[in-house]
């Protein structure tokens, strides 16, 4: 270890880095001097190897104390004493207490939209632990009723690890349980569920107005067009403008999608006939707005349509997922699918939104014109 000179809040001084192949992470040490500086990192270098990185930051006597207590004491006896600590010193708290401070902590790093799915997800929790003390639920019962929850496993999982890591730190539980439940998994012979073309049919015709007792919802059908016949995500659907649709080329241009993980995620997707035809029927709005809904009002809508369909239920994603299952049948080609869904290969398309169907089947789908599923006298195209 050789020290070099440094300034550090504009003074100089003398550091010796640490780097993670020595231990674990990067530590700088300093030193008014060189040789203290080395010195100092030969002695830190000795504790973190023998003590590690949580009693490496503490003060030898208080590290002597830990460490005699914890000969003397097995995990278990530790921490049932701290229990009784715990117990006697009011730290544990309630449920219902512990996920209000919760919320009130992370109130300004939520959204209003992930608010409200962390606030439904943990009423779905208290109704039932309510009454407890946070430190009493075991991680056998979380598994339980996280399991419980079908196909919102995983939400429900992510959720309550953020809500006892925050316990943990406020010393509420003594360990945290979540870290002993398994992440759910999503069995790979699940088949996941998509619209029939007949139900498609349902769905257009009574958001387009066409189905007696319910009027025409412009966002919901142009919702359904980009989903379900131009294979768009919901929130691509959702900030879609009419400046990048190009009905005459019959184009989509998905720009400014970059993330941080995966960079550049833009794309042209084409138009095909029925989405065409669809498209040209809705009316263009001064602000160039196609779907003129924020997210809960969508959903609210989307809730009537089905009813007036008929429909008991609407899968999770089922719109893009029927028309990646039914394009790859149609067409019989897994690059142009996996091209047009913005995925880096086909094997995305296949793992994630791809389910058995016919090449029949993918022709109806995409038959799904106005004139297909009503009179097309009853319908006004915008187009020029």
């Amino acid at each position: 270890m050789k020290a070099r000179r440094a300034t550090v809040r504009g003074e100089k001084c003398w550091v010796v880095p640490l780097g993670k192949k020595l231990v674990g992470k990067r530590i700088r040490v300093f030193g008014s001097t060189k040789e203290e500086a080395e010195s100092r990192a030969e002695e830190k270098l000795s504790e973190l190897r023998q003590h590690g990185h949580s009693l490496a930051e503490i003060s030898a006597s208080h590290r002597g104390l830990i460490i005699e207590w914890r000969d003397k004491l097995t995990a278990t006896q530790m921490a049932e004493a701290f229990r009784k600590y715990s117990a006697l010193q009011g730290v544990s708290r309630p449920v219902e207490a512990a996920a209000r401070d919760y919320l009130e902590t992370r109130q300004s790093g939520f959204s209003r939209q992930h608010k409200s799915d962390t606030a439904y997800r943990l009423r779905k929790f208290l109704a039932s632990f309510a009454g407890r003390s946070i430190d009493s639920i075991n991680p056998g019962e979380l598994e339980t009723f996280i399991n419980d929850q079908g196909a919102s496993a995983r939400n429900f999982y992510k959720v309550l690890r953020t809500v006892f890591g925050h316990a943990r730190r406020q010393r509420w539980v003594v360990t945290d349980p979540m870290a002993e439940v398994p992440r759910p998994s999503t069995a790979a012979s699940e088949e996941k569920a998509i619209f029939k073309p007949g139900e498609m049919k349902k769905l257009l015709s009574a958001a387009a107005g066409l189905t007696e007792g319910h009027e025409r919802h412009e966002s919901s059908l142009a919702l359904l067009v980009l989903g379900g016949l131009c294979g768009l995500r919901y929130s691509e659907a959702l900030r879609l403008r009419w400046s990048q649709i190009d009905l005459t080329t019959g184009e989509i241009h998905l720009d400014k999608l970059k993330t941080s993980k995966r960079g550049l995620r833009g794309r042209f997707v084409q138009i095909l006939p029925a989405a065409a035809a669809w498209l040209a029927t809705l009316p263009r709005a001064e602000d160039d707005r196609l779907v003129r809904v924020n997210d809960k009002n969508a959903r609210r809508h989307r809730a009537r349509i089905l009813k007036a369909a008929k429909l008991k239920v609407w899968p999770h994603n089922a719109l893009r997922r029927s028309w990646g299952s039914y394009h790859l049948a149609a067409f019989e080609n897994a690059d142009l699918t996996a091209a047009q869904m913005g995925h880096t290969s086909a094997e995305t398309t296949f793992a994630k939104y791809r389910t058995l169907a016919r090449k029949v089947e993918g022709e109806a789908w995409f038959a799904l014109t106005p004139a297909t599923v009503a009179d097309v006298a009853n319908v006004i195209s915008f187009a020029a």
